[in-house]
């Protein structure tokens, strides 16, 4: 037996093929989701080269003003994660994978919803810190100031030095005065060890010396000769 206008099969196979192209239309459509990302220091200083990644792939990095402003593609209710990538000279303060979830803004008079942007604010802080190193002592010039037994500079003719020294955070720093030009310095050759803060600082030596005695033997004095030495007494 056949129906009017085809078999049963091919009208089952078309009813399957409507019923997918009616669920294939209820699904929620794709919209452009704007990302931005903001990154600073801990200076408020913009950071370029901040990377956003997601699904497994690089969103960009942020330019020179410290932003990125792309889109992503996802319907509302997407939740995904966003991974921030600091570049190779700074490090990062604020987490590196933020959670988002995508979202319509509710419509206001009928008009059509329209996707909220996603902002992400990244802080970031300098992979190393800059130190004013200060040395003052009490008026010793020409005396070479070491760090890890390397010359910086020499005290002036006020027995002052200053350099700037650039490290990470977090270590230590020793600073020595090399006294082998003057030995009768003490304490000879001294070092102060600095812990490094995490932030742009001075870190000030100061070093009083006093020189060692140098106890000298006083020649020692020269009797007169004895006129009656080697001559046997006479008899008057």
């Amino acid at each position: 037996m056949t129906w009017r206008g085809g078999t049963p099969a091919m009208l089952l196979m078309a009813a399957t093929w409507v019923g997918a192209f009616v669920r294939c239309q209820a699904r929620d459509p794709l919209y452009s989701f704007p990302l931005e990302l903001a990154a600073t220091d801990d200076r408020g200083d913009p950071v370029a080269g901040v990377e956003a990644r997601s699904r497994g792939r690089s969103l960009g990095r942020s330019g020179a003003s410290g932003r990125l402003e792309v889109n992503l593609r996802g319907q509302d209710g997407d939740r995904l994660e966003v991974q921030v990538v600091a570049p190779r000279s700074h490090r990062l303060l604020t987490p590196a994978s933020v959670p988002c979830v995508l979202q319509l803004a509710a419509p206001l008079g009928g008009a059509a919803a329209t996707p909220q942007a996603v902002r992400i604010v990244a802080r970031l802080a300098p992979g190393t810190r800059r130190y004013a190193v200060l040395v003052l002592t009490d008026g010793r010039a020409h005396l070479p100031v070491l760090i890890g037994g390397t010359k910086q500079v020499a005290t002036d003719a006020w027995g002052v030095a200053q350099f700037l020294y650039e490290a990470p955070p977090g270590g230590s720093l020793a600073v020595g005065i090399d006294t082998r030009t003057w030995p009768s310095l003490l304490p000879a050759s001294p070092v102060r060890l600095f812990a490094l803060p995490d932030r742009d600082d001075v870190l000030l030596m100061r070093q009083e010396f006093r020189e060692r005695r140098v106890l000298r033997k006083s020649p020692a004095k020269r009797r007169g000769r004895d006129p009656t030495r080697g001559h046997p007494p006479r008899r008057l």
